[in-house]
Order: C-alpha cells, then sequence, then structure tokens
C-alpha cells in the first residue's frame, strides 16, 4: 500500500496557499452565520481519499447511495474546491489541517483510533506474556509516538483494530487487521452547525459516523475557532438539518438524524442566537433519502427558496409541521406548533419553486448558497428552476459532481461555511429588532414560558412509571425552574415531543378547557370530544410479548410478512423499512383526515432508546375524564399493563404535560407490581357510557373485574362485566380487500353452521370468573344462544356474514367443541388467566382481549358483536343495559365483523361540534350496506382510514390510535 499522503487523505486540490493555511481564529474571535443568503468566507471541506475506498467495498454499508469511481469523486470534489476558490472563499481541507496541528494532539486521537486485541480462538491464559504486552496500552504508545504526521493521519481516519494471536511455536503474530474509515467524513456539513452565536458540535445519529465529531474538534481547534457548545449524549444533531435565514429566524429539521431533544437543549442554553427559531418535524416520512432538511429544502435568496413538492400543502402525506419558538425574557418560548411547513414560509414572505420527488432525488435541492445569489449547483435543472424564477436575481454555476452524491450528497452537504466574524462575544437574541405580529396570531397561539420534565437527575434513562403524586409533580416542577442548568439524562426520559409540549402546551390547553367547561352537558359533549393525543409509531414494531393473547395480533415476524404481501404485493413489501413507511403514510393520512374536520391533535414520537414498539396506542395506559363527568376536577387515570414493554408508554413528560389539565389523578399502575398482578388496560379494557356512567368490561387476561370494579368505584361508574371469545384467525377467515365472499356461500355457510349447531347443543354449565367470584363462563347453548335479529326496535341490524373453505370448518369445529362442554375442566383452573387462555387455545378460541373488539358506543351508535358472548345470560344482561337507552341506535355485528374490527370506531367532535365516526377501510368493506346506512343516520361524517398494517402487526385499528382528552 502506498505511503502518499494525497492518496490516504487526499489532497487533491491544487497546492495548499500561505493565505489558507493560516489559522482563520483566535482568542476572542468567533466565526458565525446569520443568512445562507450572507457572504461565505471560510469553507471547510474533506477530500475524498482511502477511508472512501475502504468504505465503498460496501456502499450501502458504509452509507453510501451506491457504488463509485474514487478517481472521478477526487476530481470533481477538486474541481468543487476550485470554484470556491474563485470566488473569493478560503477554503481548509480536513487533511491539511490535520497535518500541521500539534503533534500531542495528533497522537491522542491516533491512539484513541488505534486497537488491538486478542484473536477468539486465543485463550488470554495460555497467551505469552509479549502477546500480552503487544495488546497492552503501553505498546500502543510506542507505537504511535513513532509515527510521523502521515501515518498518524492515516490511523485517525481509517481506525485499525489488529487482531493477534500465536504461531504454533508461540510467536505473536497478526492475524488480521480490519478498519473502520471515517469515509463520510467527505460530508463536512454533518458533525456541527454555525448559527448566528458561533460554531456548535453535534453528534452523529449513526454509528458509521460517530468517530467524525472527534476530527472536526481537532480540525477546529488548529483553524482557532472555539465551540461555543456541544450536543451532550445521547442527543443527535446534524449540521444538515440546519439553515440559517436572518437575525430574526432559523430554521432546524428535527426527524431522521436530529433528534428534538437536541434542539430543546439548544434552545435551553441559549446557542441559536436569532429571536425566532422554527423547529421542523418530519413525523410522516423519515426516509434516508431525505436524511436532513437540506435535502428538501433550501435557500437561494432573501426572498426565494427551492422545496419538494410532495410536502408542499396540508393535504400532503409527507407534510412537515413547524413548532416556533420566539425568544422573550432572556428564554425562548413556545409560540406556534404544527404549522404546515409551506405556509410558514410563504407567511415568511418567500417564493417556493417546487421541485418533483426524482428532482430531489438528483440533488437538486443540495445547493450551495455562497451569499448574495450566488449559487453554486451539481445538477442543470437547479440553474433552469432558478433562471426562470422571477424573483430571484443572481448567478447560477454548474459543475459536474456525480463522484460525490454517488456518496449520498451534494455541495452543500460537502461544505461548512463560515460567513461572519465576530470580534465581540456572541450576540444574544435580545439585540435582534423584534417582527410584530398580528393580534390574531396572537390570540390563536397564547405564549408560554418554556421548560423541560423535571426528573430526577439519578433517574435511569428511561422511567417506566409515572410520578406517583400530585405533590410530588408540583415540587419537581417548582425545582426545577430554580435549576439554570438539566442534563441531558434527565431529558431523555422525556419523549422528544414532551419538553417542546411541556407547559406551552399546557397553558394553550387549558383555555380551551375552559372553553369545553362552559359547554352544555349534552350527550355529544359528554360522550365526544374534539381533542386528542396521538403518538406518531417512529418506531413501531411487531411485538413478541403481546402475541400470546391477542387472537387479532399477527403471531410472527413471518406472518406479518406473509399478510402484508397480500394485502400490498410482494414488491411492496421487501424490508422493516418499507413496513415503516407504509405506516407512516397511514398514520399521516389519518392525521391529515381529522385536522381537516377540525379535531385539535397533541402529536408525540418515540425513539428507539424508548423500547416502546407499540407506542402508539395510548388509550391503553392512560385516559381522561371532565368534571362534568367525574363531579369534581378533571381526572387524569394511568392503568396497569400486562406487557413489559407497554409499561414503559406511561412516559413522565406526558404525564406532566396531561397533569396540569387534569389535577386529579388516580394512578393503578402498582397493581401491575403486586404479588399477585392484576391489570386493567385502559381504554382498551373498558367501553364507556359517559351519560349513564356505564363501564362495560369483557374480562380477560388484560381486565380483571377486581380492577374493573376498584376503577369504577373511584370514578362512580356501575360495571356490566362479560366474557367474550374469538377464533383463531385461520378460523375468522380476515376479509381481505379484494377477496369478499358473495351473498350466496355466506347464506350457505350460515346454514350449515345452524344445522350443526343444533346437532350439537349441550347442556349449560356454570364457571367463575378470573378473579374466582362465581357467574356463568362461555356455556353451551343451544340455537338460542346466537343472537337474533329483532323486530322490537327498527333501529337494530344484524349482518348475515358466513365463512368459506377450511375456515368455515375450523369454526365450527371451534363452536362444536365450545357448546359440547369440552372447556369444563377449565373450572379447575379458572383462577389462573394464563391457564385459562391456554385451555381456550386448545380449542381454537380464546378470550377476546380487549372491550373495543366486542363493543363501541357513541353520543346516538352502539355497535355490538352479541355473538361472541356464549353465555346466554351475560348476553342478555348486556343487550339490556344497552337497550336501556332508546334514544341510540343499536348495530349487532357477527363474529367474523368484529375479526375485522367493526366496533373499534371512534367519534369525535369536529367543526361546529359536527359527529365524525372514523372506523378502518377493512371495518367498511366488513359492514352490510344497510349497517353502513344506519351508521351515516347517526353521524355529520362517516369518516373511513386504512390503518390495514396496524391492523395486521398489533391487533388494533383505529380506536387505538388515540386518546382522548375530555
Amino acid at each position: 500500500m502506498s505511503t502518499n499522503s494525497d492518496v490516504f487523505l487526499t489532497n487533491t486540490s491544487k497546492e495548499v496557499s500561505v493565505h489558507d493555511a493560516q489559522a482563520v481564529g483566535g482568542p476572542g474571535v468567533h466565526w458565525a452565520q446569520e443568512s445562507e443568503n450572507e457572504a461565505a468566507q471560510v469553507a471547510v471541506l474533506c477530500a475524498p481519499g482511502v477511508p472512501s475506498f475502504v468504505a465503498s467495498l460496501h456502499p450501502h454499508g458504509a452509507l453510501f447511495e451506491r457504488p463509485f469511481n474514487l478517481s472521478e469523486a477526487c476530481a470533481h470534489h477538486a474541481g468543487f474546491v476550485d470554484a470556491l476558490r474563485e470566488r473569493g472563499v478560503r477554503v481548509h481541507l480536513v487533511g491539511d489541517v490535520l497535518r500541521r496541528s500539534a503533534l500531542p494532539q495528533l497522537r491522542r486521537l491516533a491512539s484513541a483510533r488505534l486497537h488491538y486485541r486478542l484473536s477468539e480462538d486465543l485463550d488470554p491464559l495460555r497467551a505469552s506474556v509479549h502477546t500480552l504486552r503487544s495488546c497492552s496500552a503501553q505498546y500502543k504508545r510506542q507505537i504511535v509516538q513513532a509515527m510521523d504526521r502521515d501515518q498518524l493521519c492515516q490511523t485517525v481516519m481509517l481506525s485499525p483494530t489488529v487482531t493477534l494471536g500465536e504461531t504454533p511455536s508461540g510467536e505473536t503474530c497478526s492475524i488480521s487487521t480490519q478498519f473502520d474509515p471515517l469515509g463520510n467524513t467527505v460530508f463536512t456539513r454533518d458533525q456541527q452547525i454555525v448559527t448566528r452565536k458561533g460554531l456548535v458540535m453535534g453528534r452523529m445519529a449513526l454509528p458509521q459516523r460517530c468517530g467524525e465529531i472527534s476530527v472536526m474538534e481537532l480540525v477546529f481547534k488548529e483553524l482557532g475557532i472555539v465551540p461555543v457548545g456541544a450536543i451532550p449524549a445521547p442527543f443527535t444533531l446534524e449540521g444538515g438539518d440546519f439553515l440559517p435565514a436572518g437575525p430574526d429566524l432559523c430554521f432546524l429539521g428535527v426527524g431522521v438524524r436530529t433528534s428534538l431533544h437536541a434542539a430543546l437543549y439548544m434552545l435551553r442554553q441559549d446557542l441559536f442566537g436569532t429571536r425566532r427559531v422554527a423547529l421542523v418535524s418530519d413525523y410522516f416520512e423519515r426516509r434516508q433519502d431525505r436524511m436532513h432538511l437540506d435535502t428538501v429544502f433550501n435557500i437561494a435568496s432573501d426572498r426565494v427558496c427551492l422545496m419538494m413538492d410532495s410536502m408542499i400543502g396540508e393535504d400532503k402525506l409527507h407534510r412537515r409541521l413547524v413548532t416556533e419558538y420566539v425568544y422573550e425574557n432572556g428564554a425562548y418560548r413556545l409560540n406556534r406548533r404544527d404549522v404546515e411547513f409551506a405556509q410558514y414560509v410563504r407567511d415568511e414572505g418567500y417564493t417556493i419553486v417546487p421541485v418533483t420527488e426524482d428532482e430531489q432525488l438528483e440533488y437538486v435541492i443540495n445547493f450551495l448558497n455562497l451569499g448574495e445569489n450566488r449559487i453554486i449547483c451539481v445538477h442543470p435543472r437547479t440553474k433552469e428552476l432558478l433562471e426562470t424564477c422571477e424573483q430571484f436575481d443572481g448567478e447560477v454555476t454548474y459543475i459536474p459532481f456525480t463522484g460525490i452524491t454517488n456518496m449520498y450528497g451534494a455541495v452543500h452537504c460537502s461544505s461548512q461555511v463560515f460567513r461572519t466574524k465576530l470580534a465581540a462575544p456572541p450576540l444574544t437574541p435580545s439585540t435582534v429588532p423584534s417582527c410584530k405580529q398580528s393580534d390574531a396570531v396572537e390570540e390563536a397561539f397564547p405564549r408560554a414560558s418554556f421548560k423541560t420534565s423535571a426528573l430526577p437527575l439519578t433517574s435511569a434513562i428511561l422511567d417506566d412509571s409515572p410520578s406517583s403524586s400530585q405533590s410530588d409533580r408540583t415540587a419537581e416542577s417548582s425545582d426545577l425552574l430554580a435549576i439554570p442548568n438539566f442534563s441531558a439524562l434527565s431529558m431523555l426520559s422525556s419523549s422528544p415531543h414532551d419538553l417542546q409540549l411541556n407547559h406551552a402546551a399546557n397553558v394553550h390547553l387549558r383555555s380551551l378547557l375552559k372553553t369545553r367547561a362552559q359547554s352544555p352537558s349534552s350527550v355529544l359533549h359528554l360522550q365526544t370530544t374534539n381533542r386528542v393525543l396521538m403518538i406518531v409509531p417512529t418506531c413501531f414494531e411487531w411485538n413478541s410479548d403481546t402475541s400470546s393473547d391477542n387472537l387479532f395480533q399477527a403471531q410472527s415476524w413471518r406472518d406479518v410478512q406473509t399478510e402484508l404481501s397480500a394485502r400490498y404485493g410482494s414488491a411492496s413489501v421487501k424490508s422493516l423499512r418499507d413496513v415503516q413507511h407504509i405506516l407512516l403514510d397511514q398514520f399521516s393520512a389519518l392525521h391529515r383526515t381529522i385536522n381537516s374536520l377540525g379535531i385539535e391533535t397533541l402529536l408525540y414520537t418515540h425513539l428507539p432508546v424508548h423500547h416502546t414498539p407499540e407506542a402508539c396506542f395510548p388509550n391503553n395506559w392512560l385516559s381522561t375524564h371532565a368534571p362534568a363527568e367525574t363531579g369534581g376536577e378533571g381526572t387524569l387515570i394511568l392503568y396497569p399493563m400486562r406487557s413489559e414493554t407497554r409499561r414503559r408508554e406511561r412516559r413522565h413528560s406526558i404525564v406532566s404535560d396531561l397533569s396540569e389539565l387534569y389535577p386529579r389523578e388516580v394512578n393503578l399502575s402498582k397493581y401491575e407490581l403486586g404479588t399477585v398482578p392484576q391489570f386493567l388496560e385502559g381504554m382498551g379494557s373498558l367501553v364507556l357510557d359517559r351519560v349513564a356512567k356505564v363501564a362495560y368490561a369483557a374480562l380477560s387476561s388484560r381486565t380483571y373485574i377486581e380492577m374493573v370494579n376498584r376503577w369504577a368505584a373511584g370514578v362512580g361508574y356501575s360495571v356490566v362485566s362479560f366474557h367474550a371469545a374469538a377464533y383463531h384467525e385461520e378460523a375468522l377467515d380476515l376479509t381481505l380487500p379484494g377477496t369478499e365472499q358473495s351473498d350466496s356461500e355466506s347464506d350457505d355457510d350460515d346454514d350449515d353452521d345452524e344445522e350443526e349447531n343444533r346437532k350439537s347443543a349441550p347442556e349449560s354449565r356454570s364457571s367463575t370468573t378470573l378473579s374466582g367470584a362465581p357467574c356463568p363462563l362461555l356455556r353451551g347453548s343451544s340455537e338460542s344462544s346466537k343472537p337474533a335479529a329483532t323486530d322490537e326496535s327498527a333501529k337494530v341490524t344484524r349482518s348475515r356474514c358466513g365463512t368459506r373453505g377450511a375456515g368455515a370448518g375450523a369454526q365450527r369445529r371451534g363452536r362444536n367443541l365450545l357448546r359440547a362442554g369440552l372447556l369444563a375442566r377449565m373450572e379447575a383452573v379458572v383462577k389462573e388467566p394464563s391457564a385459562v387462555t391456554a385451555m381456550l387455545h386448545e380449542h381454537d378460541c380464546a378470550l377476546v382481549h380487549y372491550t373495543t373488539l366486542v363493543l363501541f358506543i357513541g353520543s346516538s351508535l352502539i355497535v355490538f358483536c352479541a355473538e361472541a358472548l356464549y353465555d346466554e345470560r351475560e348476553r342478555a344482561q348486556v343487550m339490556a343495559s344497552l337497550r336501556a337507552d332508546s334514544d341510540r341506535t343499536l348495530v349487532l355485528i357477527t363474529e367474523k365483523q368484529m375479526a375485522n374490527f367493526c366496533a373499534q370506531l371512534i367519534e369525535l367532535r369536529g367543526h361546529n361540534d359536527e359527529r365524525v365516526v372514523l372506523m378502518s377501510t377493512g371495518a367498511e368493506q366488513a359492514f352490510e350496506p344497510e349497517q353502513l346506512e344506519q351508521i351515516r343516520g347517526c353521524c355529520d361524517h362517516l369518516v373511513t382510514s386504512d390503518v390495514g398494517l396496524f391492523e395486521v402487526i398489533a391487533g388494533a385499528s383505529v380506536s387505538s390510535l388515540f386518546a382522548e382528552l375530555f
């Protein structure tokens, strides 16, 4: 291997001038930038070289877009350097700066990047003393001390790991040398951001790039550029997400590579320097090819920008939402939230030039603005778009750059620009002239103070349990306001959006709740709300921890893949990333729909570090209750969860947000940790008639009668409990789009079912509840056990939705076994829920885990699967209770319709108190036409949304995605 330094660190540009080699900073000097359109004075670049070559041996593993030609990449990068210098920009190459850096610092960095280890085949106890010494820190110091500057630089950039072994004669030998190259250092934009305050060192989101931070820190130190701040672990911030837009405003993207925790840390530490900060959240797309904000949005002049067209407008699935903070009285305060990005940019006076998705992938947006409307771009289309834009008056230069774009970035990614040299200390936002806001904005988005979630500094990274009392929460909040600094650890225990919305959102929602409290206590207002909490499924996965007692959930990842291929085609679902994109699209469409109907949402996200694969179903661990319902204060209830992974969803900061809206807290989570754990999973376990104050509960391994009664006593409800059973997926024969059964087939199968049922009608049996109290359980019965259509009320409808093929036979066999009394031996083990579940599984059936699968109650509509209740007395009791309210329409559904989530509906209030009923597309297809007509007659808007992926992966539908805020 050649030792030519130009090969390893590839100074492929012309000879470095004395002017460029000089330090650009010094004591008391800060480099900053106010705007993308401010004149660039200094740029730091890194030429591709051997580190890039080593990384390119597996391009995707190294985060490159595709294979590339190193010679072409070097030539194109050299052309970029020349173009900058020709326009008066001082260019500093990372390799050159490293070579001339102080030797002690360079050696220290090289030592940290050099590793020795013993072979796995060599027992350390049998290794020779010489071999062991060869792995010691002392030996490494000797090696590093002997290196020249080029060797040190090579070691820093390649990070070699030498594996040592021994020959049969006991001689030390090198078995292999592995490299962890910093091939992506070419993209010098990402390791830091340069704000109006100065240089802020970031943290890379992916392990392939983490070593770049220490390299760039040494480079900036050698250049005399002193950072004003740094992002602590475990937050992540990458420079491609930052775009300054003048002394009054800057943009920071939050999503795939930059965490909101990092953004909030910067707000708290006052590191931006602008009066306003716009956090641009990528909730709904999160794709690798749009990893940074500068890949989809860029500023060409003070009034012209380019933006990807598929994210322009509130109707777009991949829209981005802005949360704006304003600097006031020495701190940043939340001013506006969830404003559609393109509208926000237009309101700032920019003309948006739309760019197609195909053009975005060709890096049309990732140009570099050298200031004063001087643009360097890598695609002719950029030049064409800007030169034909009437509002743009500037110079656009095209340079070839495919050698670098193959590595997944263009000229904006490949350069860190410094524009302003400050001789004075960094500016404070208070020196920025105010921009007067309209009274309408002030009224619609009242300002509130910014604060973080209060957790003890010694708390774990994940706060699995909610705070225990209101007094504790109050003390924590008051203590926090007196603490000038806070730890990164305590911030991470909150959700990514917890800190953003904590106090500010509370004040905003409190003002709305005052309006709500003054509304008449009508059925509509008691039973429904117009505000919901949603958690974006940014880290949603199939959860093996919940599959054991959820008959509607896929039982393995292979089952998920099979089902998704049947629904969406095998070409659409090739990887987990494809699944994630479909999930986000479905969630985005649902969020877009309810927002358009006037329903307010509080959005949160979850991170991999939270380890909460099903966090997007918040209604299972929390519920809210208005004063009119409880007869006292607004109430927040926290629930005991059966799954340990789901207990982590009770994040402290979400509870803290809601506690200011709901001063009374009922915390039942302690019962999940008792000697005999007991569970009640929120509004999945309970279906509430909030008008009559009746709680319906289908008892199961997630719903214990003791917990139901305890809850009811605390809130003032009466209880109607029952047992509901369902058949396994193959027996239920779930409806897939395009596989609907004809009416004749359905009728024939139903007739066969009825005939076999008459032949196998058993005598009734009694059993006990899960708590041991006597009550009927899944008792066999004759034909009368199946609820028949009734003429008592014209409002009652029953569907005939039969089964077909082998699925019908399996369902008949399961029914016959059940009704023949073969489950009688469950009486001996009924006190043990897991034994009950196992017994039911033997006969192709199981207890329905959530009541919402069986029953829905709205302001004027009830949907109920009476077939799922095999005990005649329990069914009669539930039916009598439901029919007690003659003003509600009752729609009866079949077991097959239940399996298609026809009961997992939700009713919300939209504009002007319009009644909005939401259901999944699968549920709509499973309903009979006459049933749908009856449902439409009970609401102002019947809205369907495709959430099929959630139904397959988690066995949950529309209603599970909302936590209602009453």
